[in-house]
Formats: C-alpha cells, sequence, structure tokens
C-alpha cells in the first residue's frame, strides 16, 4: 500500500507540474527572450533557490527582534545582562551557505559519478 500511495503523490505531482509550472516557465521564458534550455538552467535555479533565501532574511529579521525584546526585558529587571542574544544572523547565513555547498559539492559529485563522468565539458562551464 505505501508504494501504491507513493506512486499516486508521484502521478498528481508530474501532472500538477505539467498543467501549471511548466506553462509558467515558458511564459516567463518567452517574455524574458529565454531559449528553453536556459529557462530550466536560470528561472528553475531561481524559484528552488527563493524559499531558502526567504527563509533566511525572515530569520534574521525575526531573531534581532527577538534580540531587542530579551535586551529590553534584561535592562528592565536591573540585572547584569551581559552578553544577551546575537549571532541569529550568521546562523541563518550558515545555513544558507552550507546548502549551496552541499548542492555545489554532493550532490553534483554524485551526479558526474552516476553518468559516468563528464561528456561536454563547454556545457558544464557554460551552466
Amino acid at each position: 500500500t505505501l508504494l501504491i500511495f507513493l506512486f499516486l503523490l508521484f502521478r498528481m505531482l508530474a501532472t500538477t507540474a505539467d498543467n501549471y509550472f511548466s506553462p509558467a516557465l515558458e511564459k516567463f521564458s518567452f517574455e524574458l527572450g529565454l531559449p528553453p534550455r536556459f529557462a530550466g538552467a536560470t528561472l528553475l535555479a531561481l524559484g528552488n533557490g527563493s524559499p531558502d533565501l526567504g527563509a533566511t532574511v525572515n530569520a534574521i529579521l525575526l531573531w534581532n527582534k527577538a534580540d531587542e525584546t530579551a535586551r529590553m526585558d534584561c535592562l528592565a529587571s536591573g540585572s547584569d545582562c551581559g552578553i544577551v542574544g546575537g549571532g541569529g544572523w550568521s546562523m541563518s547565513l550558515g545555513s544558507l551557505t552550507g546548502g549551496g555547498m552541499f548542492v555545489g559539492t554532493i550532490v553534483c559529485g554524485l551526479v558526474v559519478l552516476n553518468c559516468g563522468g563528464i561528456t561536454c565539458r563547454g556545457s558544464l562551464l557554460r551552466d
């Protein structure tokens, strides 16, 4: 039953991509004057990476607001606060950088090894 469920999920994902994602990608590539092969390499990557960027910006803004609230509470209590909070931006950017390095090294390396090497070096350097 699990295999049937997974098959149905992937089938729904494929039909959703065919009906909604592919036409939108074609329209954007036509509007920007991009050939189809560049649309997949640029617009698809932009759409894939934008949630990570949004989450990082949101984490930085929310973490800084939480740090400010903690500092105000500490000062209002009249006790020795020391260093309160800080470092939210470094954690967020570290996560974003680590994700990019993982894709650039591990995933790319596994793809190259699985395909038997690089067959067209010009396309690899271009993309």
